[in-house]
């Protein structure tokens, strides 16, 4: 068993309140990742936003040695406040094939406070809560959001998004120390050709740098792989952020995330 170390833990609205989906959007691949969710709300096209600041990683060859079968992390939020009509949140995510394709699936988990009358999907921080939550984009090409409960504003979570073995095409969430809490999976996903990321976004009727804030530290970031074992990634892409200010990965895998 491994140590975590450092832890000894388009257009649609729905009920009255507008609701936001945590994506990318494959035509702003070429923004280096830039923006790079698609968000529903009840405005029109032109006004989809989101801006996401962190890290990512990919991997496109067919060497299983360097497979990414799992991104895991560990988060401790101390501030998260959205504005109108917008939710913020701190999460990590798989995504597969490689950005840009139209048949991407991806997995997602984190947590998120959405301002009164928003939501994610409709199901998650529904209330102006700060919620734990699971995102799932799969082969049916539908979005949902699975909430889990409130977490502790300020407390560290280790969340883990895992493949079930080494010939699974599934993966799935876990949250805790050494992964007590199994949730939502993601099948049908393409070993040789996957985006992890670990990040910050503002989501929502698009983006404005004034009016919201958050901060997050991301410390002990690393992928799996069946062959070789867990790996601290301390070299990794930066998503382009807007309003966001991300810090370098450290040599132990930590870096922080705040605006």
């Amino acid at each position: 068993m491994r140590r975590r170390a450092g832890v000894s833990s388009n257009s649609r609205r729905r009920g009255g309140g507008t609701y936001v989906a945590v994506r990318r959007r494959p035509a702003a691949v070429a923004l280096i990742f830039a923006g790079c969710a698609a968000v529903l709300t009840a405005f029109s096209s032109r006004a989809l936003a989101v801006d996401q600041g962190g890290h990512y990683r990919s991997n496109t060859t067919s060497s299983s040695s360097s497979y990414l079968d799992s991104n895991s992390v560990n988060i401790t939020p101390t501030a998260v406040t959205p504005n109108s009509g917008h939710c913020v949140l701190f999460s990590l995510l798989v995504a597969s094939p490689h950005w840009g394709a139209s048949t991407t699936l991806q997995l997602e988990e984190g947590n998120v406070k959405c301002a009164s009358g928003t939501s994610i999907d409709g199901t998650c921080s529904t209330s102006g809560n700060y919620q734990t939550f699971v995102e799932t984009y799969d082969t049916t090409h539908s979005y949902v959001c699975h909430p889990h409960g409130t977490p502790t504003l300020g407390s560290t979570q280790h969340m883990e998004l895992k493949r079930n073995s080494s010939t699974s095409g599934t993966y799935r969430a876990y949250v805790g120390a050494n992964d007590e809490a199994a949730y939502e999976s993601l099948a049908g996903v393409t070993i040789n050709n996957m985006t992890i990321a670990a990040w910050g976004e503002y989501a929502g009727s698009g983006t404005n740098c004034s009016g919201w804030g958050g901060t997050a530290s991301f410390t002990h970031w690393q992928y799996y792989n069946f062959t070789s074992g867990y790996h601290t990634i301390t070299s990794a892409g930066t998503d382009g952020p807007v309003c966001w200010g991300v810090s370098a990965v450290n040599s132990a895998g930590h870096y922080n995330v705040t605006h």
